[in-house]
């Protein structure tokens, strides 16, 4: 924010912005939510086998850190 900006900048600090960070903290945490709620699901015997669920959050993940990797390559 507008204020934290102008504190950096008075105590000389170099700010550094990461264009689409925003974006993969968004999709990191609802792959956090997807994986707590099959987590609850098991311990609660309501869900035994992940199969297709499971599936599903790995292509996620592994499209996040493929996108984490182009943005940290460009800084």
């Amino acid at each position: 924010n507008q204020s934290k900006y102008i504190r950096s900048c008075i105590l000389n600090k170099n700010i550094t912005v990461i264009p689409g960070i925003r974006e993969l903290i968004i999709e990191i945490k609802r792959i956090g939510n997807n994986l707590n709620q099959l987590t609850r699901s098991v311990n609660r015997g309501t869900l035994t086998v992940l199969g297709e669920d499971f599936e599903v959050i790995k292509e996620d993940l592994k499209k996040v850190w493929d996108r984490l990797a182009a943005v940290l390559k460009k800084i």
